[in-house]
């Protein structure tokens, strides 16, 4: 059986195409540049490296930055309770409160039921007042805790005090601690 003259143009044509394939292919990888093999960077001097230019750093929410402070007072010559608000929280901003300073006084041989602070009217901390003197009818307390407690923007902090008996009740609180800028 012979083979006919079509047959091997068609198989001609067929390995033509495939050799220019793979020609096509070898070519396109070959006119690529070779990947060079990765290398340590040393650095040699100086050391500290040097910096130029201005690099500033600044921790928005660094205690330092904003401070707060408030003083809260209440008295009341008829009852055995006080109360007294702070501010509220500026917007934008949260209280990062560190120190509770309480100072409270009765008179007429009253004692201190409870020295506490609210935000918002929920209680958030029970100071332990320690009478410090009481003379002349007059019992005087005070109350230092370390604390942390956050406090967010419009929040007002209330102090309550009460004594156990109707009495002349006068206490002040002090609170301590830093404003965060939520805005940031």
């Amino acid at each position: 059986m012979n083979p006919t003259p079509t047959k091997y143009v068609t198989i001609t044509a067929a390995i033509v195409a495939v050799g220019a394939l793979v020609l096509t292919d070898r070519q396109t990888a070959m006119a690529q540049p070779p990947v060079p093999p990765p290398t340590a960077v040393r650095i040699v001097s100086p050391l500290p490296l040097p910096v130029t230019g201005g690099l500033i750093v600044k921790n928005l929410d660094e205690r330092g930055r904003n401070p707060y402070f408030q003083r809260v007072h209440c008295e009341s010559p008829t009852s055995n309770g006080c109360s007294g608000d702070t501010p509220p929280i500026p917007a934008g901003r949260r209280l990062v409160l560190e120190h509770v300073n309480a100072s409270a006084q009765v008179l007429n041989g009253g004692t201190i039921q409870s020295l506490s602070l609210f935000i918002n009217g929920v209680a958030v901390a029970d100071l332990q007042p320690l009478l410090i003197s009481n003379s002349s009818g007059t019992a005087n307390y005070v109350a230092n805790d370390p604390t942390l407690l956050y406090v967010e923007a419009g929040d007002v902090i209330t102090l309550a005090a009460s004594s156990f008996s109707v009495t002349n009740i006068n206490a002040s609180v002090r609170l301590s601690g830093y404003l965060v800028d939520l805005a940031q």
